[in-house]
């Protein structure tokens, strides 16, 4: 079967063709030989009530696509049209439809720059015949997979590069589907044991790797430093423990950032997303798999709580060339394990996963940038300021040295120590009686990890506190 993407793109495509032969006078059988050929070479009929030639745009009305007999999508528009001294197009109302299931379309777009609005929606349709409509690329990934229930989508979205602080993103939905059989997707009793997982060696190239609870590089959450997870979760998802998969306001900042950046470098995806690309998905950047990655997200969060989901995800993300879960991590660059990762040991972690192999580089030379520590900074003011850390620990990290230990060579010295709530008290307070106070109203659930007791006193002597 054809992909829909394809359909979609030849559709346009095809009827600006002909608006052009019409518009320069071409007459009807020139008009009706263009048409054929485009029908012959696709296999696609194309039908419409009328072309309408005005001063500034030509149009048509009644478009009506009719697909290949293997095809069981139908397509039409109720207008088309091209406005050359405005240098736009505008779509009028278009459904893309398969049995009970509906897609809608409507927009306007210019031809000089990247703008444009475009409103897409699907009524209340019918999940199981939703999947027919996605592309084949798509559903290779989802073959047997069977669905119920209905499911009703808004998106609008606005955006100019001229004017990009005005790009607006508006998404709503409700999910009422249900997975009525997994088909070959694999069963989520296949992440709670041994498993492989597609990775990239330092050379980028694809392999097999085998993780999972029981095996030698697999950490289980409640043994990963608090401070690491604190800081992943106010790095990567804020929303993590309160969101079903996706954060629809994510959608228009990632969409200023790609215009800015003119490139989809930015993609609004949460930990779980991230960890659907991770398990089973390549990283090209394309419509169809991110539509596969909306259904793994789905499949995550409807199988797996929300501390599973975190644990496969510290697990499987890449820490650095060859370097593949928080447990191999801890141990590469610190040269202990995860459990016994300090606050900006953690944060240093967490600031590399957007391009690891890349700032493997600090490690390399046992020198971080400035800027990368200026991240690193910014990542423990998102602490301190959402209340995963008290100011006391913030300004502990601060004066923290980040020591990373390589192969042979002994444990980093000194070795960090848990100092408690009480222990903190004892050594601030013949220094700083107003911290006493501020000290005594943080709760510390995991404790602090620092060098020696006498370096908070130092720190806290010193004025930093």
């Amino acid at each position: 079967m054809r992909t829909t993407l394809l359909i979609l793109a030849a559709f346009p495509l095809a009827v600006l063709y002909c608006l052009i032969i019409h518009a320069l006078g071409a007459d009807a059988m020139v008009l009706r030989a263009g048409i054929s050929q485009f029908e012959e070479q696709t296999g696609v009929s194309l039908r419409f009530e009328r072309i309408d030639v005005n001063l500034d745009s030509v149009g048509v009305r009644g478009l009506r696509v009719d697909l290949p007999a293997d095809a069981p999508l139908r397509v039409a528009a109720e207008s088309l049209e091209f406005e050359p001294f405005a240098r736009r197009i505008v779509l009028g109302q278009t459904a893309l439809s398969y049995k009970d299931a509906i897609v809608l379309a409507k927009g306007a777009f210019r031809l000089d720059r990247r703008a444009g609005r475009v409103a897409l929606s699907i009524p209340p349709s019918s999940c199981r015949d939703l999947i027919k409509i996605t592309p084949s690329t798509t559903r290779s990934q989802l073959e047997g997979v069977a669905l119920s229930g209905r499911l009703t989508v808004d998106v609008d979205v606005a955006y100019d590069e001229d004017d990009i602080d005005s790009t607006d993103v508006s998404v709503a939905y409700q999910n009422g589907c249900d997975i009525v059989s997994l088909g070959h997707v694999p069963p989520p009793s296949r992440y709670r044991g041994p498993f492989t997982y597609r990775a990239y060696n330092a050379d980028r190239e694809r392999f097999d790797k085998t993780t999972g609870p029981s095996t030698s590089s697999w950490t289980p959450l409640e043994d990963i430093s608090p401070y690491l997870k604190h800081a992943v979760v106010a790095e990567e998802d804020t929303l993590f423990y309160r969101h079903d998969g996706m954060v629809v306001s994510r959608f228009g900042t990632a969409l200023k950032h790609n215009l800015k950046a003119s490139s989809f470098r930015f993609g609004a995806s949460t930990i779980t997303m991230q960890l659907a690309k991770n398990l089973f998905l390549e990283r090209s950047k394309t419509i169809g798999r991110k539509l596969q990655e909306i259904f793994f997200t789905w499949y995550l969060e409807r199988y797996f709580t929300k501390d599973e989901i975190l644990e496969l995800y510290l697990n499987v993300i890449e820490f650095g060339p060859n370097v593949y879960g928080v447990g191999p991590a801890s141990q590469h660059y610190f040269g202990r394990p995860a459990s016994r990762l300090n606050l900006i040991e953690s944060v240093f972690l967490v600031k590399l996963l957007p391009s690891p192999s890349t700032r493997h580089r600090y490690y390399e030379t046992g020198r971080i940038s400035a800027d990368f520590r200026a991240k690193m900074h910014s990542l423990l003011r998102k602490l301190v300021e959402g209340g995963r850390i008290s100011v006391d620990e913030y300004h502990l990290a601060l004066a923290e040295p980040l020591r990373f230990h390589h192969p042979g060579e002994p444990p980093v010295s000194p070795r960090l120590t848990t100092m408690t709530q009480r222990e903190i008290l004892e050594a601030a307070s013949p220094y700083s009686k107003k911290s006493r106070p501020r000290l005594a109203e943080i709760r510390y659930p995991a404790g602090l990890f620092v060098s020696e007791r006498d370096q908070a006193a130092r720190v806290v002597k010193s004025g930093q506190l």
